[in-house]
């Protein structure tokens, strides 16, 4: 014979379909976090930065040898410390990675420095989770400064769609021509704005959480 449901079946239905519908309202809306390092956070206090390198695998001298990076917390720089080289390619970015469940849609960053076109480019790399720079990672954004700008920082704002789901994001440099002599560039007040995403796994759990207050007992 079967038995209606008793009162508090009922309560913890309703209770988790009402969570239910509240995370897929939440997801729908695309809600926005902003990260702000204009005050601070670059210098290994925020752990979503990290630092990565790429020497090219033709050059025997490392990167180290070739290219500083100096970070004050609030800002961080690269610079050129041989007079000229001829080989291409080397690439460095501080990298951020999104919370889960987040991608980035938006940044906007301050630059000053005094590259060229023609031996360094400003770079925002698209780095995805694990990845380690190297010779083919994507770049997103590239060559958004002008030449020869030693004396102001310039703030330049970046948009991404959701639907490209951009998890992580390194801000630095390549060298993609033969020749650099005495470059250098700087990076500040960088601004990161992230979209909350759907949670299907979570969603899925508390809807099958739901099923066994759906059946009736015998």
């Amino acid at each position: 014979m079967k038995t209606m449901m008793t009162s508090l079946q009922k309560m913890l239905l309703r209770a988790i379909c009402a969570a239910v519908m509240a995370g897929l309202a939440v997801s729908a809306s695309g809600a926005t976090v902003t990260y702000n390092y204009t005050a601070g956070g670059l210098n290994g206090t925020d752990s979503a930065w990290t630092a990565k390198t790429y020497t090219p695998a033709s050059e025997p001298v490392a990167w180290g040898d070739n290219f500083t990076y100096a970070n004050s917390g609030t800002s961080f720089s690269y610079g050129s410390t041989s007079s000229t080289r001829v080989v291409a390619n080397y690439r460095a970015a501080l990298v951020w990675t999104a919370p889960a469940n987040e991608v980035i849609t938006g940044i906007s960053l301050a630059y000053k420095g005094n590259l060229a076109k023609s031996n360094w480019d400003p770079v925002i790399y698209r780095i995805t989770s694990g990845e380690t720079l190297s010779g083919t990672t994507v770049k997103i954004t590239e060559n958004f400064v002008a030449d020869g700008d030693t004396t102001s920082s310039v703030t330049f704002p970046f948009s991404y769609n959701r639907s490209d789901n951009i998890q992580g994001i390194g801000i630095g440099f390549d060298t993609p021509y033969a020749t650099y002599n005495g470059w250098h560039i700087d990076y500040s007040s960088i601004v990161i704005t992230t979209t909350i995403v759907p949670e299907p796994a979570s969603l899925a759990l508390l809807a099958l959480g739901a099923l066994p207050l759906l059946r009736r007992r015998r």
